[in-house]
């Protein structure tokens, strides 16, 4: 039942959020090392990994609330906390970075509240509606189902190491980039707060539109499903667009954003074209993640997770960067093209029609 499944998931959080959590304050430099991330700004990311890591609860609170949610069909409410997270932590970034000065350190400090302040909320919000949920929040409430654990484990571990897969990957990719320097290593962590934004609107559609598409797959509703894809896509590259726009017109306002180096934002120019090419990706992919875990297939979302991550982004980013002589621009748009693997993989599978044949559980 709901309240079972709800239990154990809340349960095997807390268990692995703590130990995450400790692991991370001391796996940190060894991640910093591995990035080859430059001395003169040691201290710095750090400090940065350090407060993100202490956020490790607050992360997968989040988001476990929001599966919580949108299991029990309040998608309205599960958009709603996104928003509060993105909010705050857009307004508290200005305040700390552009307003105190606090750099990195700020930026992370900014992202855990955000998300700390949404996963509390929703934490509130699911006590006042537990009557629906059918959960009392007793302590004697919280222990884990031995016949419901072992099936999160299996429906969660592909989705995990497909994440590993990619985050790793990108961590691979960003040692080589951290190799050219400070300013390239700036301009690196610009793009990747642009991506962040335009993640947040193509990862709110897709989160809604994988409900939508395992509830129309449950009632047999096939040809609702294309239309579901098609109107999600047509938001999200209308979003890209938008944000193109503004790139390419205003390119030194929008990276002087997030860093206001004169040399930040000269090599900033250079990124213009890999910033449209990450809009489109997240854009393009965002519709066919939601068919793939819409429908329950998880050992696909793995494929894509290992292709995308180890293969393509890799394999490309040296490529380009290395074999081809592309130097840093080879190794970002290794990473950029990398994001198309999934619309690829989704689009097959969208075409072949299996997706029409899984059950989700």
């Amino acid at each position: 039942s709901l309240k079972e499944i709800g239990a154990t998931a809340i349960s095997f959080l807390f268990l692995c959020s703590i130990p995450l959590t400790i692991i991370g304050q001391f796996a940190g430099p060894a991640v910093l090392r591995f990035m080859q991330v430059p001395d003169d700004t040691w201290e710095l990311s750090n400090a940065y990994i350090s407060i993100i890591f202490f956020g490790t609860l607050g992360n997968m609170g989040y988001n476990m609330n929001a599966g919580i949610l949108r299991g029990m069909g309040d998608s309205n409410a599960s958009l709603l906390f996104l928003i509060v997270s993105c909010a705050v932590n857009i307004v508290l970034d200005l305040v700390f970075v552009a307003g105190l000065g606090m750099g990195p350190f700020g930026a992370a400090l900014a992202t855990v509240i955000g998300q700390g302040v949404s996963f509390l909320w929703a934490i509130f919000y699911l006590y006042r509606h537990k009557e629906s949920f059918g959960f009392d929040f007793k302590p004697a409430s919280f222990k884990p189902d031995p016949e419901v654990l072992p099936k999160l484990i299996r429906l969660g571990l592909p989705m995990i190491l497909q994440s590993a897969a990619i985050n790793f990957s990108m961590l691979f990719v960003n040692s080589y980039i951290n190799s050219y320097g400070v300013v390239a290593s700036a301009v690196t962590g610009v793009g990747n707060k642009l991506g962040s934004i335009t993640a947040v609107v193509t990862n709110a559609l897709s989160t809604a539109g994988s409900s939508m598409v395992g509830q129309n797959l449950g009632a047999e509703k096939y040809h609702r499903v294309p239309k579901i894809i098609g109107v999600s896509m047509v938001i999200d590259l209308a979003f890209a667009a938008l944000l193109s726009f503004l790139t390419i017109c205003f390119p030194r306002t929008i990276f002087g954003l997030f860093n206001s180096d004169p040399q930040v934002l000269d090599m900033s120019m250079t990124y213009i074209p890999v910033a449209v090419l990450l809009y489109v990706g997240f854009a393009m992919r965002s519709p066919f993640f939601a068919l793939i875990n819409g429908s329950g297939n998880a050992k696909l979302n793995l494929i894509v997770g290992l292709l995308d991550g180890v293969i393509c982004r890799v394999g490309l980013a040296m490529l380009m960067g290395l074999a081809m002589g592309m130097g840093i621009m080879g190794f970002w748009l290794g990473n950029a093209f990398a994001g198309y693997m999934p619309f690829l993989i989704g689009g097959v599978y969208f075409l072949t029609g299996k997706w029409k044949r899984r059950l989700v559980d």
